[in-house]
């Protein structure tokens, strides 16, 4: 097996070598021309994901009012590197629901997180409505209801310590219409990544 051997002023070598067994074909390595860089192994710190945590929840919360509230669904992580970042990812089943009602029931969903007991909200800061909008022909005897998995996709670098992060829920309030989380006990799930920077 060839191979080519690169030695360091101070005795030892990098060897690059052919693979152990016969490639079906030739494989071309090719060098950028424009940039320089390093080969990222097992042990380069950038990009690797240093730990996973997950959260669900299945408890349904409804709203009438435009009053903020949590979900319930949340989750901690206590970070290893105060620079590292963190990827948060939300499948939150959510629905807006109308009872004999002329207007369309509207709700907004709010991804938050929690340090040192001071909130900061990630996505969705102003609290637009429209996460999960309904809407009917108008007054009568009939009910409506518009439902699915809404998904918070977000980065954040928290900086050292824990941190909780969670989803709070707004309903826009109108007569005969409420906003819902969990559905019928319907699952939902947050998961948080911590990525080295």
């Amino acid at each position: 097996m060839s191979q080519i051997k690169l030695q360091h002023s101070g005795g030892n070598s990098v060897i690059i070598a052919a693979p152990s067994s016969n490639p079906a074909s030739d494989r071309t390595l090719t060098l950028p021309g424009d940039a320089d860089g390093s080969i990222l192994t097992s042990n380069s710190a950038v990009g690797k994901v240093v730990q996973t945590v997950n959260g669900t929840h299945a408890t349904q919360l409804e709203l009438n009012s435009s009053t903020v509230t949590d979900t319930g669904l949340t989750v901690d992580i206590t970070m290893t590197n105060a620079s590292n970042k963190v990827l948060i990812l939300v499948c939150q089943q959510m629905s807006s629901r109308q009872y004999n009602s002329t207007g369309f029931a509207n709700g907004a969903l709010i991804l938050t997180r929690v340090t040192s007991g001071t909130s900061t909200n990630i996505y969705n800061s102003s609290a637009k409505y429209g996460s999960c909008t309904s809407s009917g022909p108008g007054s009568g005897d009939y009910f409506i209801s518009s439902a699915g998995i809404m998904s918070i996709v977000a980065e954040d670098t928290p900086g050292a310590g824990t941190h909780t992060y969670k989803t709070r829920l707004k309903h826009e309030t109108r007569s005969g219409t409420t906003t819902r989380t969990s559905s019928g006990g319907h699952p939902s799930e947050i998961q948080v990544l911590e990525i080295t920077a």
